[in-house]
């Protein structure tokens, strides 16, 4: 038998198979022929290679993966079993780099929330997806609603006017990607 791993990949995993219960009745040694196979939600499939791994740049998300492996002596092969299939999974995003200025606002001053760096994913990268993000606002603790953006791009901004604060207060914006 043999499995893939890991079983919950995404398209930053390099598959593996782990091939089990090899026996060889002359006592040589070990070895393994090996042959992925790749089909993309349309239902096209191209090999993906004949290594025991899979490189993660090889797939995009929604790929069924599958691998033959066949246990092999060097001179007697036995017989071929399939492993899989493992679907590649989306990929999170990574969290974007965020500012809010002025870093020393005074009470007559806009607080303004900035994506200064992008967040990355290589589903985005593939085309598959695209990227989004909800920016939302909180004094202290609690959350402030009217200030939300609920999508923005990588440019996105948001900002609490300064008649929305008052001198002592602690405000803080989140940024969550999405795609």
């Amino acid at each position: 038998s043999a499995s893939i791993e890991p079983a919950g990949a995404t398209t930053s995993d390099t598959l593996s198979v782990l091939p089990t219960g090899w026996t060889d009745d002359d006592g040589d040694t070990e070895g393994y022929l090996y042959q992925w196979s790749i089909e993309d939600p349309s239902g096209n499939i191209v090999p993906g290679g004949t290594a025991a791994t899979l490189d993660f740049s090889t797939t995009l998300r929604g790929d069924s993966i599958t691998v033959e492996v066949t246990p092999t002596d060097g001179t007697d092969s036995g017989s071929t079993v399939l492993a899989g299939p493992v679907v590649i999974a989306n990929t999170l995003p990574s969290a974007p780099t965020v500012e809010v200025t002025p870093s020393l606002p005074t009470i007559s001053d806009d607080l303004t929330c900035s994506i200064t760096g992008a967040s990355t994913d290589p589903d985005v990268d593939d085309g598959i997806d695209s990227l989004s993000y909800e920016i939302s606002w909180f004094e202290g603790s609690t959350h402030q609603p009217p200030y939300d953006v609920s999508s923005a791009d990588t440019s996105g901004t948001s900002i609490v006017p300064a008649s929305a604060t008052t001198t002592g207060e602690t405000w803080a914006c989140e940024v969550i990607p999405s795609d």
